[in-house]
């Protein structure tokens, strides 16, 4: 005997079916990215430096990160700044340098780096995209890195807005059965 359209589309396979759907991602312009810094992240450089730095991240269409990220209280003087990445690049593990990031002012404990980085492969923004991605603050006490943070994706309002509503919907759904 086969089922009618009404008998299957319950409210519970409509929530379900919204729930698919809406977890579907949409193509945007542009893509968020939050990073914290501090010394507590640096693998291998020996930093215990009190130095923190907060910033926030963008992956535009065309492949380039725009960033403005600042920092404070360096125990040496800066020296460079980068984004690094690889497959691999997840928190505790180093990784090669992908983009350098332009820093004011130059050869001090604090600044502001700020700018727009050249266009990413399709890899690299992958890597970016999965978390496998950091910051790394270099300074004249710590070439290799004194202050670092992963960059972590944004979550979209919408797609938090979504999550929840599913997730109340589930709840009720469960809560109906007999």
């Amino acid at each position: 005997m086969h089922k009618s359209l009404h008998e299957y589309l319950t409210m519970k396979n409509i929530l379900s079916i919204g729930l698919v759907i809406g977890a579907i991602p949409v193509a945007s312009a542009q893509t968020q990215f939050s990073v914290g810094l501090n010394s507590a992240q640096e693998v291998g450089t020996g930093s215990t430096s009190s130095a923190t730095g907060i910033g926030l991240l963008t992956l535009n269409l065309d492949g380039s990160v725009s960033y403005n990220i600042s920092y404070s209280g360096l125990t040496g003087t800066f020296s460079a700044a980068h984004i690094h990445g690889s497959a691999t690049a997840f928190p505790g593990f180093n990784a090669g340098v992908l983009s350098g990031l332009a820093n004011s002012p130059n050869g001090t404990s604090a600044g502001l780096l700020s700018g727009t980085t050249a266009i990413l492969t399709t890899e690299q923004q992958g890597w970016m995209q999965a978390g496998s991605t950091y910051v790394n603050i270099h300074t004249s006490a710590f070439p290799g890195g004194e202050i670092r943070g992963q960059i972590v994706a944004v979550p979209e309002p919408g797609a938090i807005a979504l999550g929840a509503v599913g997730v109340l919907a589930l709840l009720g759904a469960a809560r109906r059965r007999p």
